[in-house]
């Protein structure tokens, strides 16, 4: 997690070991920097073979405008395509963030809860 007030985002790219692919993984309740009573809740699980879906939601106002969250991209074969489960929309997937090499995900407006999906 990175909460940047200085670029206006809250990146999220989470690093699942190898051992760890096939579980329901949560961090809960982690405090963010507001000036509010600001908490964010991360959910990722497994979806499909080798997919997994991310589900962000965040209590009080986290004073950001943009969400990134990313995934690093496999060395070789194809990039990951990404959906938001909300609406079953395709989205962009991008790998240019800044201050960060070989990621690939998306970059959104903040919002309360967002939930996708990287295959």
């Amino acid at each position: 997690m990175d909460y940047d007030r200085l670029h206006d985002r809250l990146r999220i790219v989470p690093h699942v070991p190898a051992d760890l692919a096939g579980e329901t993984l949560a961090l809960e309740g982690l405090i963010l920097p507001t000036r509010g009573n600001t908490r964010l809740n991360v959910t990722i699980t497994p979806a499909g073979k080798a997919g997994r879906a991310i589900k962000v939601a965040i209590t009080g106002n986290a004073e950001l405008t943009h969400l990134e969250i990313a995934q690093p991209l496999p060395a070789k074969g194809r990039k990951p395509r990404v959906t938001d489960l909300a609406t079953g929309r395709a989205l962009t997937l991008t790998d240019s963030f800044q201050g960060a090499r070989g990621l690939g995900g998306v970059r959104l407006p903040m919002a309360a809860s967002t939930q996708l999906r990287f295959d």
